[in-house]
C-alpha cells in the first residue's frame, strides 16, 4: 500500500488553479450554460435572431467559449434571447 498525501486547496478550485478572476469565470460560464439552455428550448437560429447575433456566436457562446465575453455582455444575449 502508497502512502497517500491529502492535497488541501482553498475550497475555490478556478483560484486554485490560478485563474486572477475566478469570479468572472465563474459567472461567465453560468450564463454559458443559461445560453446552452435556451437554445436547447428553442433551437440556435432562434436564439440568434432574439440576441442579435450569428448561429455562430451563439453556439460558441453555448459551448463555452466565453473568455473573450463581459458578463455584461454575457448578461444582455440572455436577456434578449429569453
Amino acid at each position: 500500500m502508497h502512502p497517500t498525501t491529502a492535497i488541501v486547496g482553498s475550497g475555490d478550485f478556478l483560484r486554485d488553479q490560478g485563474h486572477a478572476a475566478p469570479d468572472i469565470v465563474r459567472a461567465r460560464n453560468l450564463l454559458s450554460n443559461e445560453v446552452d439552455l435556451l437554445v436547447e428550448a428553442h433551437g440556435s437560429i432562434e436564439i440568434a435572431r432574439r440576441a442579435g447575433l450569428t448561429v455562430y456566436e451563439i453556439e460558441q457562446v453555448a459551448a463555452g467559449h466565453v473568455s473573450d465575453w463581459s458578463v455584461a455582455g454575457l448578461k444582455a444575449v440572455v436577456s434578449y434571447a429569453s
